[in-house]
């Protein structure tokens, strides 16, 4: 429907003109079609009845003969063609402010979530503490990793589950923007 009209320039400008009477001049709600072909030279009826076809205007016999009148329908799809000729003509695009969330994380907690977001795109799945714990080189001092776990946890940059007699891991999607935001970015300029 919309290709088919959006290729047919005589149809959007009968439109446009239907639309810019009515709605920004407020004049009138019909326009005959001898007006139509003064303002824009002659028209197509092909053009016309593509309009009509698909409820954009409708079409009526006057005295002087056809008067055509835009539809709701009609008057939306202009003013979603006015907002899309907008955008792609807009020269600057003004990027609001945000707010960008920066953490303090130690050395070990870098460590955990590179090392962590690592194994678990190699894995596509959930990493055991055990197997974390083991490539970070601290296997005899697992107990030295719960605390940093537990913070990052508690920060919504990892998550954690326990399921049978393992704890599993998983970077969350927080912890992956850090890592790309904050950890990768320190990293290059170290």
């Amino acid at each position: 429907m919309a290709y088919e009209i959006l290729k047919d320039r005589g149809a959007v400008r009968i439109l446009k003109l239907l639309y810019d009477n009515e709605v920004i001049s407020k004049k009138s709600y019909s326009l005959e079609l001898s007006f139509i072909n003064e303002a824009l030279g002659p028209v197509q009826l092909n053009s016309v009845n593509v309009l009509i076809k698909y409820g954009l205007i409708v079409s009526d016999d006057g005295e002087n003969g056809k008067i055509l009148s835009i539809t709701e329908k009609g008057k939306q799809f202009i003013t979603i063609l006015d907002q899309i000729i907008f955008l792609l003509n807009k020269k600057e695009v003004k990027k609001e402010a945000s707010i960008a969330v920066t953490y303090d994380l130690t050395d070990t907690e870098e460590k955990i979530l590179l090392v962590l977001s690592k194994m678990q795109k190699e894995t596509g799945d959930l990493v055991q503490l055990k197997s974390l714990t083991q490539e970070i080189g601290h296997y005899k001092k697992s107990i030295s990793l719960s605390k940093p776990i537990a913070r990052l946890e508690q920060i919504g940059l990892v998550y954690k589950i326990k399921k049978d007699k393992a704890v599993l891991l998983s970077v969350t999607e927080s912890g992956e923007k850090v890592i790309n935001r904050q950890i990768v970015k320190e990293i290059s300029w170290k």
